[in-house]
């Protein structure tokens, strides 16, 4: 299978790990059409990332906000140890 067919699968799966894996391995480019086939998907790949962040960055805000409302509100009631996993 060749790198850009690779690439592609991953960028269909949204599969990031698989995506950094064949970053690194990029092989060398002669062909014109090739090189900007590769950097179509690889402009693709970085706004798959960049949208999987910011999903993780407001997931982690909620989780945040949370915890902040639960521990206000356990304020009233008797002291607990607060469970760290």
């Amino acid at each position: 299978m060749s790198w850009c067919n690779a690439f592609t699968i991953a960028i269909i799966e949204k599969n990031p790990k698989k995506m950094g894996k064949l970053i690194k391995e990029i092989p060398t480019i002669t062909d014109v059409n090739e090189a900007k086939q590769a950097q179509a998907l690889i402009q693709e790949a970085l706004k798959i990332i960049k949208e999987e962040q910011a999903k993780t960055r407001d997931s982690m805000e909620k989780n945040k906000k949370t915890r902040a409302f639960l521990m206000s509100a356990n304020l009233g009631s008797s002291p607990k140890r607060e469970y760290r996993g």
